[in-house]
């Protein structure tokens, strides 16, 4: 975007998978060494947000490999993960890290005010309903770094249950909002038709699966919850947030092996695969069984929706 016309110039970049598992898995491991080392150089203190999940969990063990100096924080908060604290507690007693647990504290609407406001009320998530106005990011200071699992999904095809099956040749507007289980609000389809027109118009040979990832949970989400904590005395900083790293998270495998983070726990069991011991994400019962209905319920809104267009 140019400055002061706010002209906007596109410059194709195509992403481009990695040719082979090996290579992905070290181009991963090695440029995220790199990348977190920068990190270390330029803060005082750096922080790990880990949590019971695969991404956070990569990261660790990229720390741990690199000899980086860090401690972990694991925010605890409605609707986030039931065994968070436990796992990532269980992790840090393995490898002798510092780890702390930051509940909540009671909401100030203030915070949540400020949050909209500097982000033009376009933030929606846990860091508005709940982080920002419960002070959850209070341990961290000026000159210190949070660094988040963020931007990771893309090698698990995070949309593929909900895309799959629509050729981004043939989407609409009306067909992917519908795949969410939303109401069909006009104005959002013609966003998302506007969207398609012009993803169509610049090819970078990604399906509709990747390209709503990239364009839309990362340029769109990720990056509005980000400019939202700029808010904050530290540095929030997503380090798998580049090209290269995304090349290797698309390295051509099997949908089951990119869905299931294969090349993630790859770089986990080539650092220490001790830390793969600790179960990944452990959920109970009513979770899977809650899971299970989701699931069930996108399949039936997709045969829904190819009835009404067929």
């Amino acid at each position: 975007m140019k400055i002061p016309g706010l002209d906007v110039e596109f410059f194709a970049r195509p992403i481009t998978p990695i040719g082979s598992f090996s290579e992905a898995r070290n181009v991963l491991t090695s440029g995220l060494a790199q990348v977190l080392s920068q990190i270390e150089r330029c803060h005082s203190t750096v922080y790990l947000a880990l949590t019971g999940g695969l991404d956070s969990r990569t990261l660790f063990a990229v720390l741990l490999a690199s000899g980086i100096k860090f401690e972990a924080v694991t925010q605890v908060f409605p609707g986030g993960g039931s065994n968070d604290a436990k796992v990532a507690e269980d992790l840090c007693r393995y490898a002798g890290v510092r780890h702390r647990v930051v509940p909540m504290e009671e909401p100030d609407i203030g915070n949540a005010v400020a949050l909209r406001c500097h982000t033009a009320d376009s933030v929606d998530d846990a860091d508005q309903r709940y982080l920002i106005p419960g002070n959850s990011y209070r341990f961290l200071g000026n000159g210190e770094a949070l660094i988040r699992g963020g931007c990771f999904e893309i090698g698990r095809r995070y949309y593929q249950h909900q895309l799959g099956n629509i050729a981004i040749s043939e989407a609409t507007g009306a067909q992917v909002s519908s795949r969410f289980g939303s109401v069909l609000d006009t104005e959002v389809i013609q966003f998302l038709d506007s969207w398609l027109s012009w993803r169509r118009s610049h090819e970078n040979g990604l399906d509709l699966t990747d390209n709503f990832y990239l364009d839309q949970r990362l340029g769109g989400w990720l990056s509005a919850v980000e400019q939202a904590l700029d808010i904050l005395p530290g540095t929030s900083v997503q380090p798998v947030n580049c090209e290269r790293f995304f090349s290797s998270l698309m390295v051509p495998m099997s949908q089951e092996e990119r869905c299931t983070g294969a090349l993630q726990r790859e770089v986990i069991r080539t650092l220490d695969r001790n830390l793969l011991k600790i179960p990944i994400n452990p959920v109970k019962l009513e979770v899977k069984l809650r899971n299970v209905a989701s699931a069930t319920r996108r399949k039936v809104n997709s045969v829904l929706q190819w009835i009404r267009e067929y």
